[in-house]
């Protein structure tokens, strides 16, 4: 829970609507008792005392540090669900596709979770909760996997092989370096420009290592997430399907330091660790 400094306590005293009625009444007293001379130092000093009373006390702190704080975890999750939809559009038809496909499977889980009154439990709530970071991260995935695509699709190794291979050639063809100025010269520059397409090449590989490598952690999240669905339609003893739901969720913590290291490519940042509500939300909206 967030801490605030001294003078946010106060400003939030001041603005307390009674304590607001309080100045307003006194004020309008002071003026229709014909003593303002009296009344109104009477009515500061008691709004003083007032506001270094409930600035200190602990009680009221803890409230407003509480209140500060759902605030915040409410304007996150509002950006959580924005870039939700955000990665969504971005997504090819067949990635789109492959997505909601997986999410659709994970819709049963409603079913399982969601007791007759259409409520969840805590325990529920977790489980849904987990679900919904693979679903998650599923996303981040396809996304990732789609970059890394166009990436590759926009250069030819081949083309960057023959590249390599003609500036060595030119390297080889000057003289020993320190027999001409002018040759020293371009020996650099041929030098630079190789040192850019090796780096370029090395690019690529990593690239494409990193696309097989996201390729396979689609196939895996999606077995993983069919294998939870198949517990909870078989009616599996709710702590080993809890025990399997986290434990699958703790396994993508690995694939969530991949997707940073690719930033580069992904355009993702830090502040999409924030795990949005996918099926936590839908439960909320049919109760409502």
């Amino acid at each position: 829970m967030a801490k605030q400094g001294w003078f946010a306590y106060v400003k939030r005293a001041i603005g307390n609507r009674w304590n607001v009625l309080f100045l307003l009444g006194g004020t309008v007293a002071a003026g229709l008792s014909g003593h303002a001379d009296v009344v109104f130092p009477l009515l500061a000093a008691a709004e003083v005392a007032y506001l270094a009373t409930l600035a200190w006390n602990p009680r009221y702190r803890a409230i407003v540090d509480a209140e500060q704080t759902y605030q915040g975890a409410e304007v996150e999750k509002k950006k959580a669900q924005e870039r939700l939809g955000q990665l969504l559009g971005q997504l090819s038809r067949e990635r789109s596709t492959r997505f909601f496909d997986s999410k659709r499977r994970c819709e049963t889980l409603r079913t399982s979770f969601v007791g007759a009154d259409a409520t969840l439990t805590a325990v529920a709530r977790d489980q849904l909760s987990s679900v919904d970071k693979l679903l998650w991260v599923y996303l981040k995935l396809l996304h990732t996997e789609q970059t890394l695509e166009r990436f590759l699709g926009s250069v030819s190794d081949r083309e960057l092989e023959a590249e390599i291979t003609v500036t060595k050639r030119h390297l080889d063809m000057l003289p020993p370096p320190g027999t001409d100025a002018m040759e020293d010269k371009k020996r650099a520059t041929i030098e630079d420009t190789l040192q850019t397409l090796q780096a370029r090449r090395d690019n690529v590989v990593r690239a494409q290592k990193n696309y097989e490598f996201v390729e396979l952690e689609l196939q895996r999240i999606e077995h993983k997430l069919t294998g939870i669905v198949e517990l909870a339609v078989n009616r599996q003893d709710p702590a080993s399907l809890t025990a399997e739901v986290g434990a699958v969720a703790d396994s993508v913590r690995a694939t969530e330091e991949t997707i940073g290291e690719l930033n580069m490519f992904t355009g993702l940042t830090q502040a999409d660790l924030e795990v949005p509500e996918i099926l936590v939300e839908e439960v909320a909206v049919a109760r409502r």
